[in-house]
């Protein structure tokens, strides 16, 4: 589904507010492993 959206909208807001997304993912996965 958000990819879809990423797509139909191409704005770099939307890139960026993906990119904070998946790092904002890897960032907790990184605490699970830690913790």
């Amino acid at each position: 589904m958000a990819k879809t959206m990423t797509l139909m909208t191409k704005a770099p807001p939307e890139q960026d507010k993906k990119a904070n997304g998946m790092t904002r993912m890897k960032n907790s996965e990184l605490t699970a492993l830690l913790f």
